[in-house]
């Protein structure tokens, strides 16, 4: 059963996040394991392939080594496999953005409590402690922690203060009625008119107003469509009344989460060395 969570974050913004389930998250971890398992016999057969080309060349020193490697194979496949199970979550929760291959997969998330990108600390502790999740054996407390938690959240994730939430893509058809009728904004491929408008004033955004617009474009693509015009209008509209920014002749219709992306960009560039 899937349910929503309502954040309002420091800056007063409401950000509605569908929760990721059981089942979801059943699937993400799965296929994760997968791809573990599949690094896990990858690095093995490299190691035999180094081993069995030293003992070609006879190189006396490194026979010496891959024999007492051989020697602790049982203990270096314990560690290694306890190294591999946790450093994937965390070097790919921390380089991807609470994403792992598996979460991106079944379109997931980790996030932190307040709707912020996940830092590397929850993310160390959140995967830390999947060992207590798994106790007794196959993720029976993390099991129990989600159904009884409103959040579903595992120990890990109350602990680490994050919440797991489902992606969804922006609607392609409706996201067509933009700022300039651009199909989709990114900073490599703004409209240079529109970005032109907005920067006229976009330097006058005090350091406080960038940060929120900032912290609502890096979320913005975790939210449905509507929701990102709604949690965006919010904050989009004073500030177009205070920089006195006004759409060009022929535009009826503003997309406000596409607006403070553009003003975020253009706000860098204003302050960016000449």
């Amino acid at each position: 059963m899937s349910r929503t969570v309502l954040i309002r974050t420091p800056e007063n913004v409401e950000l509605e996040f569908e929760l990721a389930g059981i089942g979801t998250r059943f699937g993400a971890a799965l296929m994760d394991t997968v791809f573990q398992v599949l690094l896990f016999i990858g690095f093995w057969l490299l190691f035999l392939l180094i081993g069995f080309l030293t003992l070609l060349t006879r190189v006396k020193i490194l026979v010496l080594f891959v024999g007492y490697l051989g020697a602790v194979s049982a203990a270096l496949m314990v560690g290694g496999g306890l190294l591999l199970w946790l450093g994937y979550f965390i070097i790919f929760e921390t380089r991807w953005n609470g994403v792992t291959p598996g979460k991106r997969m079944m379109a997931l998330r980790v996030i932190n409590e307040q709707g912020y990108p996940v830092s590397p600390f929850s993310v160390m502790l959140r995967n830390i402690l999947r060992v207590i999740d798994f106790l007794p054996a196959g993720y029976a407390v993390g099991l129990v922690s989600i159904f009884v938690n409103g959040n579903y959240q595992r120990v890990g994730d109350m602990v680490g203060g994050t919440i797991v939430i489902k992606q969804r893509a922006p609607d392609r058809v409706r996201s067509l009625d933009n700022l300039l009728r651009a199909a989709r904004i990114t900073p490599q491929h703004l409209d240079k008119s529109a970005l032109e408008l907005v920067s006229r004033d976009a330097g006058l955004l005090t350091p406080d107003e960038y940060l929120a617009v900032k912290h609502f474009t890096e979320r913005r693509r975790s939210l449905e469509w509507n929701s990102q015009q709604t949690a965006a209008m919010k904050l989009a509209v004073p500030l177009m009344e205070r920089l006195n920014i006004v759409p060009p002749a022929g535009v009826s219709s503003v997309n406000y989460a596409d607006f403070l992306e553009y003003l975020s960009v253009a706000y860098e560039l204003n302050r960016r060395p000449k």
